[in-house]
Protein backbone atom coordinates (compact mmCIF):
# COMPACT_ATOMS: atom_id res chain seq x y z
CA UNK A 1 0.00 0.00 0.00
CA UNK A 2 2.73 2.50 1.00
CA UNK A 3 6.53 2.05 1.54
CA UNK A 4 8.41 5.00 2.81
CA UNK A 5 12.30 5.45 2.70
CA UNK A 6 14.63 8.30 4.63
CA UNK A 7 18.31 8.56 3.61
CA UNK A 8 21.08 11.39 4.72
CA UNK A 9 23.97 12.24 3.92
CA UNK A 10 27.17 13.77 5.11
CA UNK A 11 30.13 13.36 2.80
CA UNK A 12 31.86 16.36 1.71
CA UNK A 13 31.37 16.07 -2.66
CA UNK A 14 28.38 17.07 -3.26
CA UNK A 15 27.65 14.47 -6.50
CA UNK A 16 28.63 11.84 -3.72
CA UNK A 17 26.50 12.98 -1.61
CA UNK A 18 23.44 13.24 -3.29
CA UNK A 19 23.69 9.67 -4.25
CA UNK A 20 24.47 8.85 -1.18
CA UNK A 21 21.06 10.34 0.53
CA UNK A 22 18.97 9.22 -2.68
CA UNK A 23 20.46 5.43 -2.91
CA UNK A 24 19.90 5.32 0.90
CA UNK A 25 16.47 5.90 0.42
CA UNK A 26 15.30 4.32 -2.54
CA UNK A 27 16.75 1.13 -1.26
CA UNK A 28 14.26 1.19 1.33
CA UNK A 29 10.92 1.37 -1.15
CA UNK A 30 12.66 -0.34 -4.43
CA UNK A 31 12.23 1.18 -8.02
CA UNK A 32 9.17 3.72 -9.03
CA UNK A 33 8.72 6.12 -6.52
CA UNK A 34 5.46 7.96 -6.09
CA UNK A 35 6.84 11.13 -4.85
CA UNK A 36 10.29 12.07 -3.42
CA UNK A 37 11.48 15.19 -1.22
CA UNK A 38 14.73 16.28 -0.91
CA UNK A 39 16.48 19.37 1.32
CA UNK A 40 20.16 20.19 1.83
CA UNK A 41 22.70 22.59 2.70
CA UNK A 42 23.95 25.09 0.69
CA UNK A 43 27.38 24.16 1.62
CA UNK A 44 26.96 21.95 -1.28
CA UNK A 45 27.47 22.89 -4.73
CA UNK A 46 23.31 22.55 -5.52
CA UNK A 47 23.43 21.62 -9.15
CA UNK A 48 25.51 18.34 -8.59
CA UNK A 49 23.44 17.56 -5.40
CA UNK A 50 20.17 17.62 -7.40
CA UNK A 51 22.73 15.47 -10.28
CA UNK A 52 23.53 13.00 -7.83
CA UNK A 53 19.70 12.65 -6.59
CA UNK A 54 18.26 12.30 -9.97
CA UNK A 55 20.56 9.79 -11.11
CA UNK A 56 19.08 8.04 -8.56
CA UNK A 57 15.48 8.80 -8.18
CA UNK A 58 13.53 9.73 -11.53
CA UNK A 59 10.10 10.68 -10.13
CA UNK A 60 8.48 13.17 -9.49
CA UNK A 61 10.79 15.22 -6.95
CA UNK A 62 10.47 18.64 -4.72
CA UNK A 63 12.42 20.05 -2.48
CA UNK A 64 14.53 23.51 -1.49
CA UNK A 65 17.59 24.67 0.39
CA UNK A 66 17.52 24.44 4.07
CA UNK A 67 19.03 26.00 7.53
CA UNK A 68 19.42 22.49 9.04
CA UNK A 69 18.13 19.41 7.86
CA UNK A 70 15.94 16.87 10.00
CA UNK A 71 15.77 12.96 9.81
CA UNK A 72 15.10 10.00 12.16
CA UNK A 73 18.53 10.38 13.44
CA UNK A 74 17.97 13.76 14.96
CA UNK A 75 19.09 17.21 13.39
CA UNK A 76 22.13 18.23 11.47
CA UNK A 77 23.81 20.45 9.63
CA UNK A 78 25.23 20.75 6.07
CA UNK A 79 23.43 17.49 5.02
CA UNK A 80 21.50 16.48 2.18
CA UNK A 81 18.52 14.65 3.24
CA UNK A 82 15.85 12.35 1.20
CA UNK A 83 12.32 10.89 1.54
CA UNK A 84 10.85 8.32 -1.00
CA UNK A 85 7.50 7.58 -1.30
CA UNK A 86 6.04 4.46 -3.14
CA UNK A 87 2.30 4.01 -2.84
CA UNK A 88 -0.46 2.93 -5.63
CA UNK A 89 -2.98 4.91 -2.97
CA UNK A 90 -1.01 8.41 -3.70
CA UNK A 91 -0.67 10.81 -7.46
CA UNK A 92 1.13 13.91 -7.46
CA UNK A 93 1.22 16.92 -9.16
CA UNK A 94 4.07 19.25 -9.05
CA UNK A 95 3.86 23.55 -10.05
CA UNK A 96 6.04 26.48 -9.90
CA UNK A 97 5.27 30.39 -9.47
CA UNK A 98 8.40 32.27 -10.49
CA UNK A 99 9.71 35.88 -9.52
CA UNK A 100 7.62 36.20 -5.79
CA UNK A 101 9.94 39.90 -5.22
CA UNK A 102 7.38 40.98 -8.40
CA UNK A 103 4.32 39.65 -7.87
CA UNK A 104 3.96 37.05 -4.90
CA UNK A 105 0.63 36.59 -4.84
CA UNK A 106 1.14 35.79 -8.85
CA UNK A 107 3.56 33.41 -7.77
CA UNK A 108 1.33 31.61 -5.32
CA UNK A 109 -1.17 31.52 -7.72
CA UNK A 110 0.80 30.02 -10.69
CA UNK A 111 2.08 27.66 -8.45
CA UNK A 112 -0.99 26.11 -7.17
CA UNK A 113 -2.71 26.34 -10.90
CA UNK A 114 0.19 24.53 -12.37
CA UNK A 115 0.06 21.92 -9.67
CA UNK A 116 -3.16 20.96 -9.74
CA UNK A 117 -3.44 20.65 -13.71
CA UNK A 118 -0.61 17.94 -13.78
CA UNK A 119 -2.60 16.39 -10.89
CA UNK A 120 -5.63 16.10 -13.63
CA UNK A 121 -9.23 16.87 -13.33
CA UNK A 122 -10.16 14.75 -10.71
CA UNK A 123 -9.40 17.34 -8.28
CA UNK A 124 -12.71 19.31 -9.55
CA UNK A 125 -15.17 16.72 -8.68
CA UNK A 126 -13.78 15.40 -5.28
CA UNK A 127 -15.73 15.40 -2.76
CA UNK A 128 -15.32 16.37 0.79
CA UNK A 129 -17.28 14.73 3.72
CA UNK A 130 -17.15 15.19 7.75
CA UNK A 131 -16.85 12.00 9.88
CA UNK A 132 -16.47 11.79 14.21
CA UNK A 133 -13.32 10.78 14.98
CA UNK A 134 -11.78 8.94 17.87
CA UNK A 135 -11.99 12.39 19.83
CA UNK A 136 -15.34 13.22 19.04
CA UNK A 137 -14.40 16.34 16.89
CA UNK A 138 -15.73 16.50 13.33
CA UNK A 139 -13.11 15.94 10.37
CA UNK A 140 -13.10 17.54 7.01
CA UNK A 141 -12.27 14.60 5.25
CA UNK A 142 -10.61 15.15 2.04
CA UNK A 143 -8.38 12.89 0.20
CA UNK A 144 -6.45 16.40 -0.97
CA UNK A 145 -3.77 18.18 0.32
CA UNK A 146 -0.68 20.43 -0.28
CA UNK A 147 3.10 20.75 0.18
CA UNK A 148 5.06 23.92 -0.15
CA UNK A 149 8.48 25.23 -0.38
CA UNK A 150 8.27 29.47 -1.27
CA UNK A 151 10.95 31.62 -1.15
CA UNK A 152 10.98 34.07 1.72
CA UNK A 153 13.98 35.90 1.41
CA UNK A 154 12.32 38.17 -1.62
CA UNK A 155 9.76 39.19 0.47
CA UNK A 156 5.84 38.63 0.46
CA UNK A 157 5.60 35.32 2.17
CA UNK A 158 2.14 35.83 3.68
CA UNK A 159 1.24 37.01 -0.17
CA UNK A 160 2.49 33.53 -1.51
CA UNK A 161 -0.06 31.82 0.86
CA UNK A 162 -2.58 34.19 -0.18
CA UNK A 163 -2.38 32.96 -3.85
CA UNK A 164 -2.15 29.45 -3.46
CA UNK A 165 -5.77 29.79 -1.51
CA UNK A 166 -6.91 32.16 -4.14
CA UNK A 167 -6.62 28.80 -6.17
CA UNK A 168 -7.47 25.92 -3.55
CA UNK A 169 -9.77 27.69 -1.32
CA UNK A 170 -9.11 29.56 1.72
CA UNK A 171 -9.20 26.04 4.16
CA UNK A 172 -7.48 23.76 1.89
CA UNK A 173 -4.50 21.72 4.31
CA UNK A 174 -1.94 23.73 2.52
CA UNK A 175 1.24 23.25 4.54
CA UNK A 176 5.06 23.51 3.90
CA UNK A 177 8.35 25.78 4.88
CA UNK A 178 10.07 28.59 3.65
CA UNK A 179 13.99 27.43 2.14
CA UNK A 180 16.87 28.77 4.09
CA UNK A 181 20.45 29.60 3.41
CA UNK A 182 21.96 28.31 6.42
CA UNK A 183 21.57 31.77 7.87
CA UNK A 184 23.60 33.72 5.12
CA UNK A 185 20.16 35.76 4.32
CA UNK A 186 21.44 36.16 0.80
CA UNK A 187 19.65 33.21 -1.67
CA UNK A 188 17.78 30.38 -1.17
CA UNK A 189 17.01 27.17 -3.61
CA UNK A 190 13.88 25.46 -4.55
CA UNK A 191 13.91 22.20 -6.63
CA UNK A 192 10.76 20.42 -9.04
CA UNK A 193 12.36 17.26 -10.72
CA UNK A 194 15.54 18.23 -12.58
CA UNK A 195 15.27 21.99 -12.30
CA UNK A 196 16.79 24.45 -9.75
CA UNK A 197 14.89 28.34 -8.76
CA UNK A 198 14.95 30.87 -6.62
CA UNK A 199 12.68 33.65 -5.85
CA UNK A 200 10.20 31.20 -6.71
CA UNK A 201 7.71 28.45 -4.83
CA UNK A 202 7.51 25.02 -5.62
CA UNK A 203 3.98 23.10 -4.77
CA UNK A 204 2.89 19.79 -4.39
CA UNK A 205 -0.85 18.97 -4.77
CA UNK A 206 -1.08 15.22 -3.25
CA UNK A 207 -4.36 13.29 -3.91
CA UNK A 208 -4.15 10.24 -1.38
CA UNK A 209 -6.76 7.61 -0.25
CA UNK A 210 -5.05 7.23 2.83
CA UNK A 211 -5.51 9.52 5.35
CA UNK A 212 -3.47 12.70 5.88
CA UNK A 213 -3.05 14.85 9.22
CA UNK A 214 -1.10 18.34 10.23
CA UNK A 215 -0.65 19.81 13.18
CA UNK A 216 0.65 23.64 13.88
CA UNK A 217 2.36 25.22 17.22
CA UNK A 218 4.61 27.72 18.35
CA UNK A 219 4.37 27.54 22.22
CA UNK A 220 4.79 31.42 22.71
CA UNK A 221 2.42 33.44 25.18
CA UNK A 222 1.41 36.81 25.39
CA UNK A 223 3.26 38.99 28.52
CA UNK A 224 3.03 42.37 26.96
CA UNK A 225 -0.36 44.72 26.68
CA UNK A 226 -2.36 45.49 23.80
CA UNK A 227 -0.83 47.87 21.30
CA UNK A 228 -1.80 48.88 17.61
CA UNK A 229 0.49 48.91 14.91
CA UNK A 230 0.04 52.70 13.44
CA UNK A 231 2.64 52.46 10.97
CA UNK A 232 3.92 49.64 8.89
CA UNK A 233 4.69 48.26 5.39
CA UNK A 234 5.01 44.63 4.82
CA UNK A 235 7.33 43.31 7.53
CA UNK A 236 8.45 46.57 8.45
CA UNK A 237 7.28 48.16 11.58
CA UNK A 238 7.55 52.11 12.12
CA UNK A 239 5.50 52.77 14.31
CA UNK A 240 3.16 51.24 17.47
CA UNK A 241 1.26 52.87 19.44
CA UNK A 242 2.27 56.20 17.78
CA UNK A 243 5.73 55.86 18.80
CA UNK A 244 9.16 54.45 16.97
CA UNK A 245 8.39 50.97 16.95
CA UNK A 246 11.68 50.23 18.91
CA UNK A 247 10.22 52.17 21.72
CA UNK A 248 7.82 49.52 22.55
CA UNK A 249 10.90 47.06 23.16
CA UNK A 250 13.18 49.49 25.31
CA UNK A 251 9.96 49.95 27.57
CA UNK A 252 9.48 46.45 28.20
CA UNK A 253 13.28 45.33 28.84
CA UNK A 254 13.61 48.23 30.32
CA UNK A 255 16.68 49.40 28.22
CA UNK A 256 18.19 51.12 25.09
CA UNK A 257 18.23 48.98 22.46
CA UNK A 258 21.39 50.15 19.94
CA UNK A 259 22.44 47.21 17.72
CA UNK A 260 21.31 46.77 14.72
CA UNK A 261 21.15 42.62 14.55
CA UNK A 262 18.19 42.03 16.87
CA UNK A 263 19.50 39.21 19.18
CA UNK A 264 18.38 35.57 21.54
CA UNK A 265 15.78 37.67 23.27
CA UNK A 266 13.86 38.76 20.78
CA UNK A 267 13.44 35.46 19.00
CA UNK A 268 11.84 34.80 23.22
CA UNK A 269 9.89 38.09 22.39
CA UNK A 270 8.44 37.99 19.48
CA UNK A 271 5.08 39.72 18.35
CA UNK A 272 2.29 38.07 18.04
CA UNK A 273 -1.23 39.05 16.28
CA UNK A 274 -4.57 37.24 16.86
CA UNK A 275 -5.41 34.86 14.67
CA UNK A 276 -7.30 31.71 16.43
CA UNK A 277 -9.14 30.51 19.71
CA UNK A 278 -6.67 32.86 21.97
CA UNK A 279 -3.65 31.96 19.79
CA UNK A 280 -1.23 34.45 18.42
CA UNK A 281 0.26 34.49 15.08
CA UNK A 282 4.31 34.64 15.44
CA UNK A 283 6.39 37.61 13.92
CA UNK A 284 9.75 37.31 14.30
CA UNK A 285 11.77 41.02 14.86
CA UNK A 286 15.35 40.56 13.57
CA UNK A 287 16.56 44.19 12.79
CA UNK A 288 16.50 47.69 14.06
CA UNK A 289 16.79 50.18 11.42
CA UNK A 290 18.09 53.66 11.68
CA UNK A 291 14.95 55.26 11.81
CA UNK A 292 14.35 52.85 14.86
CA UNK A 293 11.61 51.05 12.75
CA UNK A 294 11.70 46.80 13.19
CA UNK A 295 12.02 44.63 10.48
CA UNK A 296 10.29 41.36 10.92
CA UNK A 297 10.43 38.18 9.20
CA UNK A 298 6.67 37.90 7.99
CA UNK A 299 4.23 41.11 7.17
CA UNK A 300 2.19 42.99 10.39
CA UNK A 301 -0.10 44.76 8.51
CA UNK A 302 -1.15 48.33 9.93
CA UNK A 303 -3.63 48.96 12.38
CA UNK A 304 -2.92 45.33 13.48
CA UNK A 305 -3.41 44.31 17.40
CA UNK A 306 0.19 43.14 18.82
CA UNK A 307 1.27 42.12 21.54
CA UNK A 308 4.73 40.68 22.92
CA UNK A 309 5.14 37.40 23.47
CA UNK A 310 7.69 35.15 25.53
CA UNK A 311 8.42 31.57 24.76
CA UNK A 312 11.42 29.34 26.22
CA UNK A 313 13.33 25.86 25.94
CA UNK A 314 10.16 23.91 27.51
CA UNK A 315 7.50 25.73 26.11
CA UNK A 316 8.97 24.81 22.24
CA UNK A 317 9.54 21.67 22.51
CA UNK A 318 6.30 21.13 24.37
CA UNK A 319 4.73 22.64 21.38
CA UNK A 320 6.56 20.41 19.20
CA UNK A 321 4.76 17.69 20.69
CA UNK A 322 1.22 19.01 20.43
CA UNK A 323 1.67 19.96 16.87
CA UNK A 324 2.24 16.30 16.50
CA UNK A 325 -0.59 15.33 18.62
CA UNK A 326 -2.66 18.09 16.39
CA UNK A 327 -1.33 16.04 13.73
CA UNK A 328 -2.42 12.59 14.80
CA UNK A 329 -5.91 13.93 16.03
CA UNK A 330 -6.82 15.36 12.48
CA UNK A 331 -6.11 12.08 11.13
CA UNK A 332 -8.68 10.07 12.98
CA UNK A 333 -5.05 8.77 15.31
CA UNK A 334 -4.22 5.93 13.38
CA UNK A 335 -2.54 3.12 14.33
CA UNK A 336 0.19 3.52 12.25
CA UNK A 337 1.99 6.33 10.55
CA UNK A 338 3.52 6.33 6.51
CA UNK A 339 5.31 9.34 7.04
CA UNK A 340 5.67 12.40 8.69
CA UNK A 341 7.42 15.97 7.41
CA UNK A 342 8.44 18.43 9.58
CA UNK A 343 8.68 21.85 8.98
CA UNK A 344 10.53 23.89 11.83
CA UNK A 345 11.41 27.52 12.16
CA UNK A 346 14.86 28.24 12.35
CA UNK A 347 14.84 30.55 15.34
CA UNK A 348 13.46 27.44 17.11
CA UNK A 349 16.26 25.71 16.72
CA UNK A 350 18.62 28.69 18.00
CA UNK A 351 16.32 29.11 20.81
CA UNK A 352 17.52 25.29 21.63
CA UNK A 353 20.92 24.99 20.69
CA UNK A 354 22.05 21.87 22.18
CA UNK A 355 18.79 20.32 23.02
CA UNK A 356 16.73 20.84 19.42
CA UNK A 357 16.93 17.02 19.03
CA UNK A 358 14.62 17.07 22.06
CA UNK A 359 12.18 19.03 19.56
CA UNK A 360 12.22 16.07 17.24
CA UNK A 361 12.13 13.58 20.12
CA UNK A 362 8.83 14.66 21.32
CA UNK A 363 7.32 14.75 18.10
CA UNK A 364 8.76 11.31 17.73
CA UNK A 365 7.27 10.29 20.91
CA UNK A 366 3.80 10.86 19.23
CA UNK A 367 4.30 9.51 15.87
CA UNK A 368 6.62 6.84 16.61
CA UNK A 369 10.20 6.45 16.45
CA UNK A 370 10.34 4.63 13.64
CA UNK A 371 8.17 6.34 11.11
CA UNK A 372 10.50 7.79 8.72
CA UNK A 373 10.55 11.65 9.44
CA UNK A 374 12.14 14.05 6.82
CA UNK A 375 12.17 18.13 7.53
CA UNK A 376 14.10 20.90 7.58
CA UNK A 377 14.80 24.39 9.07
CA UNK A 378 12.90 26.99 7.65
CA UNK A 379 12.43 31.25 7.53
CA UNK A 380 8.69 31.07 7.84
CA UNK A 381 6.02 28.13 7.97
CA UNK A 382 2.82 28.06 6.12
CA UNK A 383 -0.30 26.01 7.39
CA UNK A 384 -3.83 27.01 8.32
CA UNK A 385 -5.29 27.27 11.63
CA UNK A 386 -8.24 26.50 13.80
CA UNK A 387 -10.93 28.48 12.32
CA UNK A 388 -8.24 30.45 10.45
CA UNK A 389 -6.94 29.97 6.56
CA UNK A 390 -3.49 29.03 5.73
CA UNK A 391 -1.24 31.43 6.57
CA UNK A 392 2.41 32.00 6.89
CA UNK A 393 3.78 31.68 10.31
CA UNK A 394 7.51 32.40 12.54
CA UNK A 395 8.61 30.62 14.97
CA UNK A 396 6.51 27.67 14.68
CA UNK A 397 6.65 24.06 14.28
CA UNK A 398 4.40 22.22 11.26
CA UNK A 399 3.68 18.70 11.45
CA UNK A 400 2.24 16.52 8.52
CA UNK A 401 1.66 12.70 8.57
CA UNK A 402 0.72 10.24 5.87
CA UNK A 403 -1.31 7.56 7.65
CA UNK A 404 -1.43 3.80 6.38
CA UNK A 405 -5.34 4.46 7.18
CA UNK A 406 -7.35 4.55 3.96
CA UNK A 407 -10.52 6.69 3.68
CA UNK A 408 -12.72 3.88 3.65
CA UNK A 409 -11.73 2.16 6.69
CA UNK A 410 -11.59 6.02 8.56
CA UNK A 411 -15.55 6.34 7.25
CA UNK A 412 -16.77 2.69 8.46
CA UNK A 413 -15.20 2.59 12.03
CA UNK A 414 -16.75 6.53 12.64
CA UNK A 415 -20.47 4.83 11.70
Amino acid sequence: MIQVGVGRSDLEDSLAAGKEAAGIACSEVGCGTTFSLMFCSVKFEIEKVLEGVRSVITGPMMGCSTAGEITNKGVSTGSVVVMCIKSDKITVGLGVGENIGQDARKAGQNSAASAIKELGEEMRTASQIFVKTKSGKFANLTPFSMITLPDALTGGGADVVRGITDVVGLHFPVVGGSPGDDLQMKKTYEFCNDKIYSDAVVSAVLRSDLVTGFGVRHGWHPVGKPMIVTKSKGGQVYEIDGQPAIKAYEEFFGKEITEEALGKEFSMNSLGIPAWESEYRLRWPILKKEDSSIICAGEIPQDSVVRIMEGDEASAIAAAKAAAREAMISADEPDEIAACIVFDCISRKQLLGDRAGKEIEAIQSVVGKETPLIGFYTYGEQAPTSGAPAGFHNQTVVVYIISKTTEGEMVARSI
